[in-house]
């Protein structure tokens, strides 16, 4: 692998891929760095289906995700849904993929990636945790008003695949946000 580009991980085994990104993350000046280069090296790249592929290698969730922690916005939330999705794709603890997921959301509420890859692994696994989260976005002042009802959008897109307890958590929020 080129240690001068991410590209080179194209060339890695996916069974190495984690590790060989760990190590290509060490060889930069910083995170930040390192999470842009991924970003403007890889994402023009990869068509839905290669980012797939790609992203179909055990434990790279982890090094992606250390990546979007150093940065903000659309950069983070771009990695993190790839740690989301890399999550779901390769099967990993449920919970996992949602909070990368969450993470994407949080870093930019018009990222349709993100939004995207929540539904996904909300629908995969929903934390219950998560609808407390929800509630709590409400309350805060911070947080754009859309982020709540984009959520509760995703969780109705989601809900045919939850559990009786799990939708009936969901009416729980909707009527406790009056909505």
């Amino acid at each position: 692998m080129d240690d001068a580009s991410p590209i080179g991980l194209f060339e890695v085994k996916a069974s190495r891929r984690a590790g060989a990104l760990e190590h290509w993350i060490a060889t930069r000046a910083s995170l930040a760095a390192a999470a842009q280069a991924v970003i403007d090296d890889l994402a023009p790249l990869l068509t839905v289906d290669e980012r797939t592929r790609f992203l179909d290698a055990e434990g790279l969730h982890r090094p992606l995700a250390a990546l979007a922690d150093a940065v903000a916005g659309r950069s983070a939330s771009m990695l993190y849904a790839w740690a989301a999705i890399s999550a779901l794709v390769c099967g990993e603890l449920a919970d996992i993929p949602a909070c990368h997921a969450t993470q994407a959301v949080l870093a930019d509420p018009d990222d349709e990636l993100a939004w995207d890859t929540f539904v996904e692994a909300v629908r995969s696994y929903c934390p219950p945790d998560l609808f407390d989260d929800v509630r709590g976005w409400a309350d805060d002042p911070e947080r754009p008003t859309t982020l709540v009802d984009r959520a509760l959008e995703s969780f109705a897109a989601a809900a045919d695949d939850w559990s009786e307890d799990e939708r009936e958590a969901l009416a729980g929020l909707r009527a406790a946000l009056g909505r």
